[in-house]
């Protein structure tokens, strides 16, 4: 009896055994990430290897960090040049050109700043789904009053 109780125990420690070394393995590996994120730090990759350091431990794999992107204009002014250039766009071409730049979502949110600013105007076209967009002459109007303004102050 006391052989068998002896067999079944040793059975149990070994499967002990190779819970602590997959255990470990995991260990390892997380620490290998973490090594790999410091040395580009250390690279001078700066903020990149600050969110590098983020772990997702649940995983195999390291979490980003959404943050906000740098554009040479602004989205007003990104939407509207578009606009100006293609001379009618539709809603998908402006989102497509919005895509284009790397910026995240949609323009619909930037149209419609457009369109109640006067800026732009919307073009009923049954051709296509969604609008289309033009440029107004108000936008050269607000110049010429900020031009005017300007004059007077002067």
């Amino acid at each position: 009896m006391k052989l068998i109780d002896i067999s079944e125990k040793v059975k149990q420690l070994q499967i002990d055994r190779q819970k602590h070394a997959d255990a470990i393995a995991a260990i390892d590996s997380a620490l290998e990430r973490v090594s790999a994120a410091i040395n580009t730090i250390g690279e001078g990759a700066g903020v990149e290897g600050l969110d590098a350091l983020r772990l997702d431990l649940a995983g195999d794999r390291l979490r980003t960090v959404r943050r906000k992107g740098k554009f040479t204009h602004t989205a007003e002014v990104s939407v509207l040049e578009f606009i100006r250039q293609m001379s009618q766009p539709t809603t998908a071409q402006i989102n497509a050109h919005w895509r284009g730049e790397g910026r995240c979502g949609t323009a619909n949110v930037t149209i419609l700043k457009l369109l109640q600013q006067g800026l732009i105007q919307r073009v009923a076209d049954p051709s296509v789904r969604g609008s289309r967009y033009v440029a107004t002459n108000a936008e050269q109007a607000s110049k010429q009053d900020a031009g005017t303004e300007t004059l007077a102050t002067n």
